[in-house]
């Protein structure tokens, strides 16, 4: 029997998720962290937009504590529920069921092909090379239901948050956002960030359609951790732009809704 090599990367993902798991989930409702709040509250919000879960069948990828799972289980009356992540110990601190979960990488986890409704990958792109993200959206193709949906959130490679960040780590500049540890921006895995043209194009390779897109976060690094509340409502504000390339410009991060080209 041939043994998997580690991945360096998954590695060093799961260990910083298995560091901050414990509070993990408080960054969809404390009030002292607007911007956790804000950030996490919206894209839980953008990814279940418009999603009937009634009767449907639903991966998540990436489940972390189960802030998903728990927006179904409190909206729907019946539903199929798996929920997989690299980090045993968020999955531990989430409500999901036991017998729900699968710690590990979607390749190495055995799914039935072609019966999920609905495929959720929020939050998870960022912490995977290229080429893994490539195999998961293989792994998607032959998962998803005929009519179903995938939803994915990506960090966003031309925005203005983009490239401060980018500058900061050059210039070593992560301490001023602290404490580095339980933040991404002082860890020493890549993250990895797309722009519209990369999705669209990965996308299309793999035999998606985008059905809908949303422009998020439109906040920038250090102001939304230093000044949290201003940072908040001056996105919101933002958010009315009307679109074209000023919004996207501020706009930190995206997400998709996709299914199977007809």
């Amino acid at each position: 029997m041939e043994l998997k090599k580690e991945n360096p990367q998954n590695r060093k993902v799961q260990q910083y998720f298995d560091h901050i798991a414990p509070s993990y989930a408080q960054r969809y409702h404390a009030t002292d962290h607007p911007y956790y709040c804000y950030f996490f509250g919206e894209r839980l919000r953008e990814a279940v937009r418009g999603f009937v879960f009634e009767g449907k069948k639903i991966l998540d990828i990436g489940a972390g504590t189960g802030a998903l799972y728990d927006f179904i289980q409190a909206n729907t009356a019946t539903f199929q529920y798996i929920g997989t992540d690299l980090s045993p110990t968020m999955l531990r601190e989430s409500h999901i069921p036991v017998a729900n979960q699968r710690i590990g990488s979607l390749p190495d986890l055995e799914m039935p092909a072609r019966s999920f409704d609905g495929i959720f990958m929020l939050g998870v792109t960022t912490y995977m090379s290229r080429a893994d993200l490539e195999t998961h959206l293989a792994a998607l193709q032959t998962l998803l239901a005929p009519d179903g949906r995938a939803v994915l959130s990506f960090t966003h490679r031309c925005s203005l948050d983009f490239h401060v960040r980018r500058l900061f780590r050059i210039l070593h500049f992560s301490k001023l956002v602290k404490p580095t540890k339980s933040r991404v921006i002082g860890q020493s895995f890549a993250t990895m960030a797309y722009c519209k043209t990369d999705i669209e194009q990965m996308l299309e390779r793999h035999g998606f359609a985008i059905q809908r897109l949303e422009w998020m976060n439109q906040t920038v690094t250090p102001f939304n951790h230093l000044l949290p509340g201003a940072s908040v409502r001056m996105a919101r504000w933002l958010k009315r732009v009307p679109s074209g390339r000023v919004l996207p410009f501020l706009s930190g991060d995206l997400l998709v809704v996709a299914g199977k080209k007809g």
